[in-house]
């Protein structure tokens, strides 16, 4: 949003409505921009940005559900739109995917979608015979969108890469094409292209099966560290201060203890936190009677601080107890009952789509609390949102946007098995009419 101020004109801040996003990743959108609520990241931050300033490549690796997306959508991405990575600029162009089911077809559109000066569908088209016919596509693409001259650097965001070892690829070749053009670009990076890349963890194993993948992987790497407690402190107590809020010091003290990773790591731990402070948030607006008018950094403020107690925090169960109030709220079991579907269809390729968290769906009425908690000693606790694609653990984790992917599943399925098979039969052959056909581009003579 533009505002006149004299005789400037300057960006107005598009604050969030809440200053926690609660169980979803975090995320920019047009109308709100939550890279002002998202704290406790800056070391990882620098450090990501040094490894692109160094390779022009990062993957970014970690558990399920420690943070790796919105690391990068809403803490990386923006500090290199501020012109933090100094030699390239601040006047990035940034293409978002997904491998799905065709990660070759997918990352063409995702790049065809910064051509706006032509039809997208043929453009796509184009993009995909560079990218599949010669494993420096990479480069030839980024020479037509960013030429070395021009000012504009162009940056690629491959999030869950860990699909590419899914049995939902539909076209082995592809992802064997994925991974030679990524290792084509580690060899020789474009000046004017860097790339991103996510994982997770447990499939570290399975990138070692192809060839020079392990050595990309080795010279790029960025483990996910856990926050550490001053860090944690920062989440909870940062975000509702320009809200005109505040978290009491006794609170904050009890969730860095019961978000603790001293024994092991959790990676419940963010989202249930998340999910706690946007439930004492909300809360505390409506004790308030502010529920129709929340306060905002760029309204009124009330005429009252919006609190978040220990007490209350207490009183509901800390963490574990807030989420389970949360899941038996009347008639989400009904509404669980009639709108969720196990399966689906992937949106239509070369739609820009949201990331959509597993644990999002609990927001709208998604989650199946048809499993409540248990109160045996030593049940788990995380039944309900385990069932229903919402927390890492999940048999159905990561089964998005009606996409299953079984987690427990960690050896390469059939599919796997024909892209390794590929994998050893070495390069293609390029295709210079296949090339020029990238706009822009001539054909090179015989």
């Amino acid at each position: 949003m533009l505002q006149s101020l004299d005789d400037q004109i300057v960006f107005a801040p598009r604050w969030p409505a809440s200053p926690f996003p609660g169980l979803r990743p975090f995320r920019v959108t047009a109308t709100e921009d939550e890279s002002l609520i998202f704290y406790g990241r800056n070391r990882a931050k620098d450090e990501i940005l040094a490894r692109l300033n160094s390779s022009h490549l990062v993957f970014v690796v970690g558990p399920s559900g420690c943070g790796k997306s919105s690391l990068l959508k809403v803490g990386v991405i923006p500090a290199l739109e501020a012109g933090l990575l100094t030699h390239a600029g601040a006047n990035w162009r940034i293409a978002e995917m997904r491998p799905g089911d065709r990660p070759v077809r997918n990352l063409a559109c995702a790049l065809a979608a910064l051509r706006t000066d032509a039809d997208g569908n043929d453009v796509s088209d184009q993009v995909y015979d560079v990218l599949c016919s010669d494993e420096n596509g990479l480069w030839l693409v980024a020479e037509t969108l960013a030429p070395r001259a021009a000012p504009n650097p162009l940056l690629i965001l491959i999030d869950q890469f860990e699909e590419v070892f899914g049995s939902q690829i539909v076209a082995p070749s592809e992802a064997k094409s994925l991974l030679e053009l990524i290792v084509a670009f580690w060899a020789k990076a474009h000046p004017n292209l860097f790339l991103m890349v996510t994982m997770r963890t447990d499939f570290l194993e399975q990138c070692a099966n192809f060839p020079k993948l392990a050595d990309a992987i080795n010279a790029t790497l960025f483990m996910t560290p856990v926050l550490r407690d001053s860090e944690i402190k920062s989440v909870i107590s940062m975000p509702p201060e320009p809200y005109h809020g505040v978290v009491e010091d006794k609170l904050v003290e009890a969730i860095v203890k019961d978000t603790s990773s001293e024994i092991g790591y959790s990676p419940d731990h963010l989202p249930l936190m998340q999910h706690a402070l946007s439930w004492l948030w909300n809360n505390a607006v409506s004790a308030a009677g502010l529920s129709n008018s929340p306060p905002r950094p760029d309204a009124i403020a009330p005429s009252k601080i919006i609190m978040l107690t220990h007490d209350r925090y207490v009183a509901h169960g800390g963490l574990k107890g807030i989420l389970n109030e949360h899941a038996d709220a009347p008639g989400r079991t009904e509404r669980a009952r009639t709108t969720h579907r196990p399966g689906g269809v992937y949106p239509p390729v070369g739609t820009r789509r949201e990331p959509i968290s597993p644990v999002a769906n609990v927001r709208h009425g998604s989650c199946n609390a048809c499993r409540l908690w248990g109160s045996g000693a030593g049940k788990s606790r995380f039944g309900i949102f385990r069932s229903e694609r919402l927390l890492p653990g999940s048999p159905a984790f990561g089964a998005r946007s009606g996409r299953t992917h079984r987690r427990e599943s960690r050896k390469p399925d059939s599919s796997m098995g024909q892209v390794a098979r590929l994998g050893r039969r070495g390069g293609r052959k390029d295709s210079k009419i296949s090339r020029a056909r990238c706009v822009g581009m001539p054909v090179a003579a015989s």
